[in-house]
């Protein structure tokens, strides 16, 4: 796949996602709605989280590369995102159940910073 076409997909799903989450942020009542779009908002900001740093650390290593490499180092991006998204994911949803001290934050990103060393080659 092109860079192009990989940056149009990126930038889709972003699109998308930043409307359903706009959509239940301005259109559902949090005192009256059940669980289910609880879990919807939180997806949408995952995938918000995930394309925003997929595309970002897409392009500072094509930037930064200048154009020393022919290939596109998506999985290391992927997964770097994934994690990313993940750690944001759950500092909020520490912060909703009004559980998230310094301390907490902190070893939640060490832990994230610990997976991506498990799994970097």
């Amino acid at each position: 796949m092109s860079k192009k076409g990989f940056f149009a997909i990126l930038i889709l799903v972003l699109l998308l996602s930043i409307a359903s989450f706009c959509i239940i942020l301005f259109g559902v009542n949090p005192y009256k709605t059940s669980w289910h779009l609880f879990i919807f908002f939180y997806i949408s900001i995952f995938i918000i989280i995930f394309c925003i740093s997929s595309i970002i650390g897409l392009w500072l290593r094509i930037y930064f590369s200048s154009g020393k490499t022919n290939y596109m180092p998506t999985g290391t991006v992927l997964r770097q995102s994934f994690l990313i998204a993940i750690g944001v994911l759950g500092l909020l949803l520490l912060q909703a159940a009004r559980i998230l001290n310094w301390w907490d934050g902190i070893l939640l990103i060490l832990a994230v910073f610990l997976i991506d060393l498990y799994f970097k080659k």
